[in-house]
């Protein structure tokens, strides 16, 4: 009687397909072809690659299962079938056939799908039988639409997850179905972003949280929920083992998920604010259960302070970047990888510091008094013990010395980043990282009173900028280049200034000090047409419109070029040659302002000057011709 039934519950299984089977079928013929077939059509001779053990695992559990006569015998051989597909499908493939055994874990659950449909429309089972076939069944269609989206089938992976949804929806105040139901709403939210669909997605991340708020308020804390890599055949025996993952572990678990996704979700979509808020919660939620990678946290709990420091947040900022080093500084930095971590942590507390002295500075400038910052309202890590915290300031310095405690904490943190991020391999971060060193002594520079140490600090930018500038190909690093050397054009702009001003202070300037003077805007002269240089086409035409991110800077570059023309110190014939070279510049600028007005108000105030200036040095260029002449009749 049994094997008779054996063969009938057989027999029917093979009747009954899936909505999905007839597909899958086709593609698993698909991939066989392509492994058997060679680039030009004829039968491979190679050996076929060895079967993972997860795939023999997965025969043996699919052969017992096949066995059994009613639904009780089954579900635990389903369960081993279960975990075995998911193993599978987790298994490397070979490159030519990468989803091959997905394709064999998907194919193996759907048959356990359709013995579910089997044994309820057979086996004639009460109540409650049938209605816990019912929730087996909705979580086999999970992880086959999970497995579709992991192929790219997203039609598929929505049809299956859908079907698993109108199940689970309706049972969601159970324990046995909640953290199911979350994981669809979770997986559903996953395919939709992958569609670029983000406030399609943003609803199920939305309804998987609210429900594990719903879920929380109205059930008992004690009772089970199902672990999402097994089918709870026995919702008693899972409450009588409380070491299991049987209990609430599973559903807090997907829920930090839930978190996680919402927080990325929320970025794509443009809503930084929410998108840090979800972020610090995952993080949060997953250093209070343990259940995290160290490196990977600190450097999370590090991006997510860059957020709080363009708020100007400065005290959640530094509590993340202080929190990301304590936990870092416990991982000793044994690979490259682990050492870029190290390293990109390093450059967040730059930035920081690099911020905080920039905004005392034009505080300073302005005369407005810093604003207080409130360290209680800081979200923190509960658990987490920061002793070294409150020794990093917060609120803007309103001295050279606190404003040198910015600069030295800062310089120290750059020390540590260009340890790891050398000019050889980290270009892009090695540049980064002497960018904001030069800015570091920028900013000190306001600071100071002494115009000999303002000198020095310029000098020393322009020497980090210079030797990294050198030894880069603009063929290879055209914007890199760029960059650098209009900062280096600016810097020696600036240290011609505090030149200036040294010796209107001494009432004085020697010929040396004119010479220096002349060199130090002949070379800003030099920097700036560098960068103008960059801006041509391969033919080394000027363009006629430049682009948007780069005009403004173009115009500004030719404006500072006519005023460094203007403030150089030499005898007459080279005076009238720069003077008219100056109004050449100025004229450029008017020139494109005019034949550009929508973009006059980027540079109104340079293209009034230059409107203003130019007969002004037309003149006296004039005045200046007319005394040559003069001295040339008179010899």
């Amino acid at each position: 009687r049994n094997r008779k039934q054996r063969g009938l519950v057989a027999q029917k299984a093979k009747a009954i397909d899936s909505p999905f089977s007839w597909q899958k079928k086709l593609k698993m013929a698909t991939v066989v072809e392509e492994v058997e077939e060679t680039a030009g059509g004829e039968a491979t001779a190679e050996a076929p690659a060895p079967q993972p053990e997860s795939a023999n695992e997965l025969t043996k559990a699919m052969q017992e299962a096949s066995t059994c006569p009613s639904y009780e015998e089954w579900l635990p051989k389903a369960t081993t079938a279960l975990r075995a597909a998911l193993a599978l499908s987790n298994e490397e493939a070979p490159e030519k056939t990468p989803f091959v055994h997905k394709y064999v874990a998907r194919q193996s659950l759907e048959m356990l799908v359709a013995t579910t449909h089997v044994f309820q429309t057979t086996d004639s089972p009460d109540e409650t039988t049938s209605e816990h076939i019912t929730v087996t069944r909705a979580f086999l269609l999970y992880h086959v639409g999970c497995i579709c989206v992991e192929v790219e089938e997203l039609a598929d992976g929505e049809q299956a997850l859908n079907a698993s949804l109108t199940t689970l929806k309706a049972k969601a105040a159970l324990p046995r179905c909640i953290v199911y139901y979350l994981a669809v709403l979770n997986q559903l939210g996953i395919l939709w972003a992958g569609r670029m669909e983000h406030k399609k997605a943003l609803e199920y991340f939305d309804a998987a949280a609210s429900e594990f708020t719903k879920f929380k308020s109205s059930t008992d804390a004690s009772e089970p929920t199902c672990d999402l890599k097994s089918l709870v055949a026995d919702q008693n025996a899972a409450a009588q083992d409380p070491s299991t993952e049987n209990f609430l572990g599973p559903l807090e678990e997907e829920h930090t998920q839930t978190s996680f996704y919402l927080a990325q979700c929320y970025g794509q979509t443009g809503d930084g604010a929410k998108s840090a808020q979800y972020a610090h919660i995952t993080l949060r939620r997953q250093f209070e259960t343990n259940r995290f990678e160290p490196m990977e946290w600190a450097t999370h709990c590090a991006a997510i302070a860059q957020y709080y420091l363009s708020k100007r947040d400065y005290a959640q900022s530094r509590h993340c970047l202080a929190s990301a080093s304590k936990v870092s500084g416990e991982c000793e930095a044994t690979t490259e990888e682990e050492r870029e971590q190290h390293a990109a942590i390093a450059i967040c507390w730059v930035k920081y510091f690099v911020q905080l002295l920039q905004e005392s500075g034009e505080l300073l400038q302005l005369n407005e008094k810093p604003k207080q910052c409130d360290t209680d309202k800081v979200v923190r890590f509960e658990s987490l013990e920061l002793p070294d915290e409150n020794e990093c300031p917060v609120t803007h310095a309103t001295s050279y010395d606190e404003a040198l405690q910015l600069f030295l904490r800062g310089q120290r943190w750059v020390n540590k980043a260009l340890a790891v991020y050398t000019l050889d391999g980290h270009v892009s971060h090695h540049v980064t990282c002497t960018q904001d060193w030069s800015a570091l002594y920028k900013y000190l520079v306001v600071f100071e009173k002494d115009l000999d140490k303002c000198s020095k600090m310029t000098k020393k930018r322009i020497d980090l900028l210079t030797n990294v500038v050198d030894q880069l190909s603009p063929q290879y690093y055209l914007l890199i280049c760029r960059q650098l050397d209009w900062e280096i054009a600016q810097a020696y702009a600036e240290l011609a200034t505090f030149k200036e001003e040294r010796a209107k202070v001494r009432n004085r300037a020697s010929k040396q000090d004119i010479a220096k003077m002349n060199r130090l805007r002949m070379s800003a002269k030099q920097f700036y047409e560098k960068f103008l240089d960059s801006l041509k086409s391969n033919t080394g035409e000027v363009p006629d419109k430049y682009e948007a991110e780069v005009d403004r800077p173009a115009m500004v570059a030719h404006f500072w070029i006519a005023r460094m023309l203007t403030k150089l110190v030499v005898p007459p014939p080279e005076h009238l040659k720069a003077l008219r070279e100056s109004v050449e510049h100025y004229k450029t600028i008017i020139a494109y302002c005019e034949k550009h007005e929508d973009f006059k108000p980027k540079v109104q105030e340079e293209y009034d000057i230059s409107k203003e200036i130019v007969p002004l040095l037309v003149a006296k260029a004039d005045a200046i011709q007319s005394g040559i002449q003069k001295n040339l009749s008179s010899c």
